[in-house]
């Protein structure tokens, strides 16, 4: 077991992550999400069986949804109060309720009290996901007076507290493109207000998709920013 664990660790700490420019900027989509074994895939983790291809030229990303639900994201490792402006654009096809192609953020440390060391390594070993305490989920709603709307997680100890921000919504909506830009700082400040922000940092950024009706949404331009 303790050979286990070390090998474990030592993976964890090999996964590469993407880094800031001197800037203060990152281009989410800055390589394009490619399949594991893929050039410049080894930053893009993968939960499932993804659809998700370059489409409009390289220059957007689509992601189908259908019958089995996945995650792709990638490895961050950024300071939240560094970087707190999320910028998107994104074109969204019509779906019969809130849209199941949603942006995520996952965040790590900041949080009063972190799980047992144990019970980290545990939920790690069942998602192929970073590390993280906290989650803002960002969705297309079904009606446009979802817009702005923040559905707060119940704040348990130890587990993983999950938010849903609605940016945009509405099938009137759907089919053309808009350019989004949230504070995230302002949302995780609002979804957890016990936390200290200026300790959480961005573990990861990229896309959940429920097991759905089929349907799309095309994404371009995620950056985060100072």
């Amino acid at each position: 077991m303790a050979l286990l664990l070390s090998v474990l660790l030592v993976l964890g700490c090999q996964t590469p992550r993407a880094q800031l420019e001197p800037s203060g900027t990152l281009d989410v989509l800055a390589p394009f999400f490619a399949p594991p074994g893929a050039a410049s895939g080894g930053e893009w983790i993968v939960e499932g069986r993804p659809d998700v291809a370059p489409v409009d030229s390289g220059t957007s990303l689509r992601l189908q949804a259908g019958g089995q639900a996945y995650a792709v994201v990638r490895h961050l490792d950024t300071p939240l109060l560094t970087s707190p402006y999320l910028g998107w654009s994104w074109n969204v096809a019509p779906a019969p309720e809130r849209h199941p192609v949603r942006l995520v953020i996952g965040f790590v440390g900041g949080v009063q009290k972190r799980p047992p060391w144990a019970q980290r390594l545990l939920r790690g070993l069942e998602s192929p996901l970073p590390e993280h305490d906290r989650v803002v989920q960002i969705a297309w709603g079904a009606s446009a007076l979802e817009r702005g709307n923040l559905l707060l997680p119940m704040v348990e100890e130890g587990v993983v507290g999950t938010s849903l921000y609605i940016a945009r919504g509405g099938v009137e909506n759907s089919g053309q493109w808009w350019r989004e830009t949230i504070d995230l700082s302002e949302i995780y400040r609002r979804s957890w207000p016990g936390d200290d922000a200026k300790w959480a940092r961005i573990a990861f950024a990229g896309f959940v998709v429920d097991a759905a009706p089929s349907t799309a949404a095309r994404f371009a331009g995620i950056t985060l920013s100072r």
